[in-house]
């Protein structure tokens, strides 16, 4: 069961970050039309991806990533392909939100094996750039802010605020040694540039107390006006779930979602092998485009999967995906394909295939 189901359901979610919602109809898409919105789906997207990166408050973060050594400030992104266990990128990615935020008040050595004492931290702190470093030029307020110069600026028009910070310390075992590790529990600040409000980060996480891996995270990076909101939940024996949305003006641009169900419970089983899930259902959306999938395991376990993903488009029906598997070169290739509702069939990457290598740089 392991590895038809896993290897389908990985294969099936990395092609596809299509996308948007709608309700379920009755009435079907033609060829011509499926194809027409889907091509447009992809071309808004690249547009507005181009804008998320290039908004003020994305370049601000940008520059207190430089001013602090803590590098760029998409969480939850650009994430290597060994690394693609949701576990593993929101692990990285509530450390570099930490690394962000902590970084100036501590000259940019606080890692995640060091504590980090918000009360004790409370200040303001301003970047000189004669020392080419940040100080601290207020210590008689009750939250942290650092004031920093955006690209181009000669005065420190970019104010970070801290209001709210707390983190957990974290012991585990790892390779036959033990560690020690501290993680961010809740952080509440804002951006403000030349005193207009351009960003805010909002987050809550919890984590498993043997592991230190995350449990159950909610965060909400907002950059006006866009929104990237980050869902992940472990807590329960049977199911995990995680999704991740970018919106703008409260209007979805692109999410997209998995949620696993292990009818046997979490854990491992009799030879020591991690126990699979037996359902995986998951959805990619993009602005009016919506895929939907549903994956079961087989009754037997050297049977495939049960395997249902359709496209939907303002909720009718556009057609249906599916992969076929071509011999090149004497191996087998999986090509992704969507069925459209007259019997044509067009391959997945000739629609997005651009989209995909920008969505890789995006988002890892």
């Amino acid at each position: 069961m392991k590895n038809p189901l896993q290897k389908f359901s990985l294969a099936v979610f990395a092609a596809f970050l299509l996308a948007a919602c709608g309700s379920d109809k009755d009435t079907n898409l033609s060829a011509d039309q499926a194809r027409q919105a889907l091509t447009s789906a992809g071309e808004s997207l690249s547009t507005d991806l181009g804008e998320f990166t290039s908004a003020d408050g994305y370049a601000a973060f940008e520059d207190l990533g430089t001013y602090s050594g803590a590098g760029i400030p998409l969480p939850f992104g650009r994430t290597a392909k060994e690394k693609r266990d949701p576990r593993i990128m929101v692990k990285d990615g509530l450390r570099q939100l930490r690394h962000v935020i902590t970084s100036p008040t501590q000259n940019a050595k606080v890692q995640g094996e060091e504590p980090f004492d918000f009360d004790a931290n409370w200040g303001v702190y301003e970047w000189n750039p004669s020392l080419e470093d940040f100080e601290l030029t207020d210590p008689n307020v009750t939250y942290i802010q650092i004031e920093y110069p955006t690209t181009g600026s000669s005065t420190n028009d970019a104010v970070l605020k801290l209001t709210d910070y707390e983190e957990v310390e974290l012991t585990y075992e790892d390779f036959g040694g033990t560690y020690t590790t501290y993680e961010p529990t809740i952080m509440v600040a804002s951006l403000t540039v030349d005193g207009t409000l351009i960003a805010t980060i909002d987050l809550e996480a919890s984590y498993n107390s043997d592991t230190a891996d995350p449990v159950f995270v909610d965060v909400t990076f907002f950059v006006n006006p866009y929104t990237l909101d980050v869902d992940y939940d472990d807590r329960s024996t049977t199911n995990t779930s995680f999704s991740e949305t970018l919106s703008k003006n409260g209007s979805v641009i692109i999410s997209w979602g998995v949620s696993a169900t292990f009818g046997n419970g979490k854990g491992v089983d009799e030879f020591g092998d991690t126990i699979e899930p037996t359902a995986i259902a998951g959805f990619v959306q993009l602005y009016n485009v919506r895929l939907d999938a549903a994956i079961a395991a087989p009754v037997n376990q050297n049977d495939p999967p049960s395997v249902s993903i359709a496209v939907t488009v303002n909720g009718s029906l556009a057609g249906n995906i599916g992969v076929e598997y071509v011999e090149v070169d004497g191996i087998l290739v999986e090509v992704v394909y969507i069925y459209y509702t007259d019997g044509t069939k067009q391959p997945l990457d000739e629609i997005f295939g651009d989209l995909a290598t920008e969505l890789e740089g995006m988002f890892g």
